[in-house]
Protein backbone atom coordinates (compact mmCIF):
# COMPACT_ATOMS: atom_id res chain seq x y z
CA UNK A 1 0.00 0.00 0.00
CA UNK A 2 1.36 3.40 -0.99
CA UNK A 3 2.27 5.79 1.82
CA UNK A 4 0.00 8.77 2.17
CA UNK A 5 1.84 11.99 1.38
CA UNK A 6 1.47 15.04 3.58
CA UNK A 7 2.84 18.54 3.34
CA UNK A 8 3.24 19.70 6.94
CA UNK A 9 2.58 23.35 7.68
CA UNK A 10 2.66 25.48 10.79
CA UNK A 11 0.53 28.55 11.41
CA UNK A 12 3.24 31.17 10.91
CA UNK A 13 2.46 31.89 7.26
CA UNK A 14 -0.30 31.52 4.73
CA UNK A 15 -0.17 28.66 2.22
CA UNK A 16 1.64 30.03 -0.81
CA UNK A 17 2.25 29.18 -4.47
CA UNK A 18 4.94 26.58 -3.86
CA UNK A 19 2.86 24.79 -1.21
CA UNK A 20 0.04 24.68 -3.74
CA UNK A 21 2.26 23.37 -6.55
CA UNK A 22 3.76 20.68 -4.34
CA UNK A 23 0.33 19.56 -3.15
CA UNK A 24 -0.90 19.29 -6.75
CA UNK A 25 2.18 17.71 -8.31
CA UNK A 26 3.07 15.34 -5.50
CA UNK A 27 -0.54 14.36 -4.76
CA UNK A 28 -0.14 15.38 -1.13
CA UNK A 29 -2.61 16.73 1.36
CA UNK A 30 -1.83 19.75 3.56
CA UNK A 31 -1.63 18.96 7.26
CA UNK A 32 -1.51 21.95 9.59
CA UNK A 33 0.13 21.88 13.01
CA UNK A 34 -2.29 23.88 15.14
CA UNK A 35 -0.54 23.91 18.50
CA UNK A 36 2.67 25.61 19.52
CA UNK A 37 5.62 23.36 20.29
CA UNK A 38 4.81 23.10 23.97
CA UNK A 39 1.15 22.50 23.23
CA UNK A 40 -0.05 25.48 25.25
CA UNK A 41 -3.39 26.79 24.02
CA UNK A 42 -2.35 30.38 24.77
CA UNK A 43 0.60 30.27 22.38
CA UNK A 44 -1.47 28.52 19.75
CA UNK A 45 -4.01 31.36 19.82
CA UNK A 46 -1.24 33.95 19.44
CA UNK A 47 0.07 32.59 16.15
CA UNK A 48 -0.67 34.74 13.09
CA UNK A 49 -3.26 32.41 11.54
CA UNK A 50 -5.87 30.08 12.97
CA UNK A 51 -6.48 26.67 11.45
CA UNK A 52 -9.85 27.95 10.22
CA UNK A 53 -8.12 30.81 8.38
CA UNK A 54 -5.51 28.57 6.76
CA UNK A 55 -8.24 26.10 5.89
CA UNK A 56 -10.25 28.90 4.19
CA UNK A 57 -7.20 29.84 2.12
CA UNK A 58 -6.69 26.23 1.04
CA UNK A 59 -10.40 25.82 0.27
CA UNK A 60 -10.23 28.85 -2.02
CA UNK A 61 -7.55 26.91 -3.94
CA UNK A 62 -9.78 23.84 -4.10
CA UNK A 63 -7.74 21.91 -1.51
CA UNK A 64 -8.90 20.50 1.83
CA UNK A 65 -6.57 21.06 4.79
CA UNK A 66 -6.31 18.66 7.71
CA UNK A 67 -5.63 19.57 11.31
CA UNK A 68 -2.94 18.01 13.49
CA UNK A 69 -3.09 18.85 17.17
CA UNK A 70 -0.09 17.98 19.30
CA UNK A 71 -0.89 17.80 22.98
CA UNK A 72 1.58 18.84 25.65
CA UNK A 73 2.08 15.30 26.98
CA UNK A 74 2.67 13.93 23.48
CA UNK A 75 5.37 16.51 22.88
CA UNK A 76 7.03 15.84 26.23
CA UNK A 77 7.16 12.12 25.55
CA UNK A 78 7.78 12.39 21.82
CA UNK A 79 9.18 15.73 20.68
CA UNK A 80 9.14 14.86 16.98
CA UNK A 81 5.46 14.00 16.86
CA UNK A 82 5.81 10.34 15.89
CA UNK A 83 2.45 9.84 17.57
CA UNK A 84 0.98 11.16 14.34
CA UNK A 85 2.02 8.46 11.90
CA UNK A 86 5.09 6.54 10.85
CA UNK A 87 3.56 5.79 7.46
CA UNK A 88 3.38 9.34 6.11
CA UNK A 89 5.69 10.65 3.45
CA UNK A 90 6.69 14.14 4.51
CA UNK A 91 7.26 16.52 1.64
CA UNK A 92 9.81 19.25 2.19
CA UNK A 93 11.32 21.71 -0.20
CA UNK A 94 14.75 22.30 1.22
CA UNK A 95 13.94 23.05 4.86
CA UNK A 96 16.98 21.94 6.87
CA UNK A 97 14.98 21.54 10.08
CA UNK A 98 12.50 19.17 8.48
CA UNK A 99 15.25 17.19 6.79
CA UNK A 100 17.29 16.90 9.98
CA UNK A 101 14.47 16.08 12.39
CA UNK A 102 12.33 13.82 10.24
CA UNK A 103 14.69 12.03 7.87
CA UNK A 104 15.16 9.00 10.11
CA UNK A 105 11.52 8.81 11.19
CA UNK A 106 9.66 9.06 7.91
CA UNK A 107 10.29 8.12 4.30
CA UNK A 108 10.85 11.65 3.04
CA UNK A 109 10.97 13.35 -0.31
CA UNK A 110 13.14 16.45 -0.15
CA UNK A 111 12.19 18.39 -3.22
CA UNK A 112 14.78 21.15 -3.03
CA UNK A 113 14.97 23.09 -6.29
CA UNK A 114 13.89 20.18 -8.44
CA UNK A 115 12.75 21.70 -11.76
CA UNK A 116 9.92 19.17 -11.92
CA UNK A 117 8.35 20.92 -8.96
CA UNK A 118 9.59 24.47 -9.52
CA UNK A 119 9.01 26.03 -12.93
CA UNK A 120 12.23 27.20 -14.52
CA UNK A 121 13.35 30.52 -13.09
CA UNK A 122 10.92 30.55 -10.17
CA UNK A 123 12.61 31.57 -6.96
CA UNK A 124 12.03 29.77 -3.70
CA UNK A 125 9.39 31.43 -1.55
CA UNK A 126 10.40 31.96 2.06
CA UNK A 127 7.77 32.36 4.76
CA UNK A 128 9.86 35.10 6.37
CA UNK A 129 9.43 37.19 3.19
CA UNK A 130 5.65 36.97 3.45
CA UNK A 131 5.66 37.72 7.19
CA UNK A 132 7.97 40.71 6.66
CA UNK A 133 5.62 42.17 4.03
CA UNK A 134 2.66 41.69 6.37
CA UNK A 135 4.60 43.36 9.18
CA UNK A 136 5.27 46.31 6.86
CA UNK A 137 1.58 46.52 5.94
CA UNK A 138 2.20 45.47 2.31
CA UNK A 139 -0.81 43.17 2.07
CA UNK A 140 -1.24 43.52 -1.70
CA UNK A 141 2.41 42.64 -2.30
CA UNK A 142 2.24 39.71 0.15
CA UNK A 143 -0.85 38.37 -1.63
CA UNK A 144 1.17 37.91 -4.84
CA UNK A 145 2.84 34.89 -3.19
CA UNK A 146 -0.51 33.07 -3.21
CA UNK A 147 -2.38 31.53 -6.14
CA UNK A 148 -4.73 34.08 -7.75
CA UNK A 149 -7.86 32.30 -6.57
CA UNK A 150 -6.71 32.52 -2.92
CA UNK A 151 -5.70 36.19 -2.85
CA UNK A 152 -9.09 37.71 -2.00
CA UNK A 153 -9.62 35.33 0.93
CA UNK A 154 -6.05 35.99 2.11
CA UNK A 155 -6.53 39.78 2.01
CA UNK A 156 -9.85 39.51 3.87
CA UNK A 157 -8.16 37.46 6.60
CA UNK A 158 -5.04 39.59 7.09
CA UNK A 159 -6.70 43.00 6.77
CA UNK A 160 -7.67 43.17 10.47
CA UNK A 161 -4.59 41.53 11.99
CA UNK A 162 -2.02 43.47 13.96
CA UNK A 163 1.24 41.96 12.71
CA UNK A 164 3.36 44.58 14.48
CA UNK A 165 1.85 43.50 17.80
CA UNK A 166 2.41 39.82 16.96
CA UNK A 167 6.07 40.55 16.20
CA UNK A 168 6.44 42.60 19.39
CA UNK A 169 5.20 39.61 21.39
CA UNK A 170 7.56 37.31 19.47
CA UNK A 171 4.79 35.46 17.64
CA UNK A 172 5.38 36.58 14.05
CA UNK A 173 9.03 35.54 13.79
CA UNK A 174 10.28 37.72 10.96
CA UNK A 175 14.00 37.45 11.58
CA UNK A 176 16.28 34.66 12.85
CA UNK A 177 13.39 32.24 13.06
CA UNK A 178 14.35 28.76 14.25
CA UNK A 179 11.57 26.30 15.00
CA UNK A 180 12.85 23.06 16.48
CA UNK A 181 9.95 20.91 15.31
CA UNK A 182 8.77 21.72 11.82
CA UNK A 183 8.27 24.72 9.62
CA UNK A 184 7.64 24.67 5.89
Amino acid sequence: MKNERALLLGRFQPPHLQHYEIIKLADARPVVFTYALNGEEVLAKDLPFSFKEISRMFESMGVKAYRLEIELEEIKSNPLGMVYSKRKEILSFGNRVVTRDYSELFPMIVLGLNPVYYPLGQKVIRGSEIRKLLYEGKIEEASLYLPKKARKVFKDIVRNKNFKELERRGNLKILNFKLPLIYI
